[in-house]
């Protein structure tokens, strides 16, 4: 047997398609959202219809008749998203997938792998996590704090998980439905230690603690001792974070489930959509603009649970307002601060607090205190007394009147 001429492989390209001819076989490596974009990049939205109809059109210019001939032997899918203030940093906070440390990808800026090491050191290839700062890559053509996740397999027993044994596969709903849920699940296992959190509603114990989780030494060594340490670790470590009113898994779990809610939206889950857009049809109700920049759906900032004040002003996964919105709301909207200042401290004249170090942590503190006293009540950190909003100043007289704010 020749093993020269079994190794040595013909390529050609086509329209950004790789076609590897083998001795006995041929290999094509094809990117859809490529392709859509003119071999040029893939940073903007690609929804599964999108792929769909990109898919058929790929079939038809090849003049495939039977796309089920067509074997899947290697998949890569992921998500760009929009998290602000965490682009390049929420490459450099993320530690572990589950129980896996993520590595240095040195092939690519800001990037990171995690995958499972075989008894071999070689990585195991059934599945690999990537996660990296896709602005790095493609400045102009997404936003400056986009992130890409991604998984790749290289096994058909994860194809069969999720429904894609050959080309025709990609035809129907449900290998998206399915690889949806695997980012959304994803999105989940993540462990980021943010160090951009901050510390003014813990007690001195909890910011220690909290320091503690901070550092990767700390995890490291949980993997050392019992099966269920890190987790309990991991479930400390949240609670602090809940605790300081910002928590970057939920923000990041949040914006994860918005976009591929996007992606794959209602008419297509319920197979409403099930012919492919045509090209004309195509991003009639995309996220993107008009140069295929990738864009932050609507506004996606949350309220607070406490004031109904929008958190633009705080990190990812915030809660309630903090110390930053408070400042800001001081500096320019001072009518709408002070109406707060006395619905949180009704008997404080603006002193300086005894046990606070400045009136905007004891207002912080105090809107803290009011979420978790109702939640432990019942009501989901929600009071109702509070219903306005930043951009309501012309209703400010009647909130004021009544009491309320």
């Amino acid at each position: 047997m020749d093993w020269e001429s079994i190794r040595t492989r013909e390529k050609k390209i086509y329209k950004g398609i790789l076609f590897c001819k083998f001795e006995h076989k041929m290999e094509i490596l094809l990117s859809p959202h490529y392709y859509r974009n003119n071999n040029v990049h893939n940073a903007d939205d690609f929804r599964a219809l999108d792929c769909i109809s990109t898919i058929r059109e790929i079939g038809d210019l090849f003049r495939i008749k039977s796309l089920e001939k067509w074997q899947i032997i290697n998949i890569e899918y992921g998500l760009n998203f929009v998290l602000s203030n965490y682009g390049k940093e929420l490459v450099v906070f993320a530690e572990y997938w589950k129980k896996t440390p993520f590595r240095y990808d040195t092939e690519l800026a800001y990037s990171k792998k995690s995958y499972v090491v075989k008894k071999n050191g070689a990585a195991n290839t059934y599945k690999i996590i990537k996660l990296y700062c896709k602005h790095s890559q493609f400045p102009e053509y997404c936003e400056r704090d986009t992130i890409r996740i991604e998984i790749k397999s290289k096994q058909s027993k994860y194809m069969e998980r999720i429904g894609l044994a050959h080309l025709g596969h990609l035809l129907d709903s449900k290998p998206y439905l399915l690889m949806k849920q695997e980012l959304i699940q994803l999105s989940r296992e993540l462990l980021i230690l943010d160090q951009k959190t901050g510390f003014e509603n813990l007690s001195l114990r909890e910011t220690r603690k909290l320091k503690e989780y901070l550092n990767t030494h700390t995890w490291y060594t949980s993997l050392q001792k019992s099966t269920n340490e890190f987790y309990k670790k991991k479930q400390r470590y949240f609670n602090l974070l809940n605790i300081t009113g910002r928590n970057i898994h939920y923000g990041l779990q949040k914006r994860v489930t918005q976009k591929m809610d996007f992606l794959c939206n209602v008419e297509f889950e319920k197979g409403l959509n099930s012919t492919a857009l045509s090209k004309n049809e195509k991003g009639l109700n995309s996220s993107n603009n008009i140069i295929g920049i990738s864009t932050p759906l609507g506004n996606s900032f949350s309220k607070c649970k406490v004031t109904d004040i929008y958190l633009e002003h705080e990190g990812a996964g915030a809660i309630y307002i903090r110390t930053t919105t408070l400042r800001f709301l001081q500096k320019k909207q001072p009518e709408i601060f002070q109406q707060l200042r006395l619905d949180l401290l009704p008997a404080n004249k603006n002193k300086h607090p005894k046990y606070e170090k400045d009136l905007i942590s004891h207002m912080a503190k105090q809107v803290r205190n009011r979420y978790y006293n109702a939640k432990r009540k019942g009501q989901g950190g929600l009071l109702k007394q509070y219903k306005n909003q930043i951009a309501a100043k012309k209703n400010f007289n009647t909130i004021r009147n009544s009491g309320h704010m």
